[in-house]
Order: structure tokens, then C-alpha cells, then sequence
């Protein structure tokens, strides 16, 4: 993935691009460096109190006036709210049309779930609340037809980071 971004970067005539493996809770750059921070489905492999040391390090990374962008899961993994209760109802439903092999991965799932090993999606509105919380403001989650959703956040520096959480904006869509 990492070769495929720099040679797109490249063919676009991007210099100032650099691609980088490493965890999300400890990035390899240095105190606000870049500019964008994207990430594609990785936050769901993450328990909430992990995903809230990701957004103070994507925060520390950041330019001021920088952007974070991310897709990923957004549900909880539960039956309280409609949206959740769809989700988990339409995978469950896919999994079993596959018959005996669609049944046994539903077990492995249920295993590691109640082992706490499963994976650790956050709705829309836990997203929302996250960003702002951690200092981002412009927050925008949209919603996808799927068990998916895009957030988008910009960090505005320390000039903004102390006004209250009434000034900045968060929409959930």
C-alpha cells in the first residue's frame, strides 16, 4: 500500500509526500509535521481508550490548520440502537446464507467478542464526540449505507484548543 500511495504521489507530481507504517497510537513523525492524517479501517481493531491516545497522536502530529480523514466501522457491536441492530442483523444474515461455513465464522465471531478479542467499532456519535473532545473542531461523520463511516476533523493549533465545546462543530450525518 505504502508503494502503491508513493507512486501515485509520484505520477501526480507530489514531492512532498511520505508513506509510513507504524501504529496509530505512536507515529513516527515529529511535533506538527503533516499536514493530512488518513486512515482507511484500522480504528475498529481498537478499543476506545486506544482510539482516544490515536486522536491526541494524530493531533500531536499536526500542523495547525491540519486535517485528519478516516474511514472505518461505525456501529456498536449491539442491538440498543436501530442503526447497530441493521448492521449487525444484515452481517449476521449474510453469514448464514453461506450455510454450515457462514455458521461457524458467527461462532468465532460471538467467541472473541465475549472474550474480548473481537473487534471494537465506535458509532457515529461516540466519533463525533471524540473529535471534539480531543481538540479538533469542523467535525464532520457522515454515515455510509454499509457499516461504514467517513469523519472528517481539522485541527486549528493552540490558538483554538482552549475554546469550549460549544464553538467548535460537530455534524453526524
Amino acid at each position: 500500500m505504502c508503494d502503491y500511495l508513493m507512486t501515485k504521489a509520484a505520477s501526480n507530481g507530489l514531492s512532498n509526500v511520505t508513506a509510513a507504517v507504524a501504529t496509530v497510537t505512536s507515529l513516527p513523525l515529529g511535533d506538527g509535521v503533516a499536514d493530512l492524517v488518513i486512515s482507511n479501517y484500522c480504528f475498529h481493531h481498537l478499543r476506545d481508550s486506544e482510539k482516544d491516545r490515536a486522536l491526541d497522536e494524530i493531533r500531536r502530529v499536526l500542523v495547525p490548520g491540519g486535517r485528519v480523514v478516516f474511514a472505518d466501522m461505525m456501529f456498536r457491536v449491539g442491538l440498543a440502537r436501530p442503526r447497530d441492530r441493521a448492521v449487525v442483523l444484515s452481517k449476521l444474515r449474510l453469514l448464514l446464507s453461506h450455510g454450515l461455513p457462514g455458521a461457524r465464522r458467527v461462532l468465532r465471531h460471538v467467541a472473541r467478542q465475549l472474550t474480548g478479542r473481537g473487534e471494537h467499532p465506535a458509532g457515529s456519535d461516540w466519533w463525533a464526540s471524540a473529535l471534539v473532545r480531543h481538540g479538533f473542531s469542523d467535525v464532520h461523520v457522515d454515515l455510509l449505507a454499509h457499516e461504514g463511516g467517513v469523519a472528517t476533523a481539522r485541527y486549528l493549533g493552540a490558538l483554538r484548543r482552549g475554546l469550549s465545546v460549544e464553538h467548535r462543530r460537530a455534524v453526524v450525518g
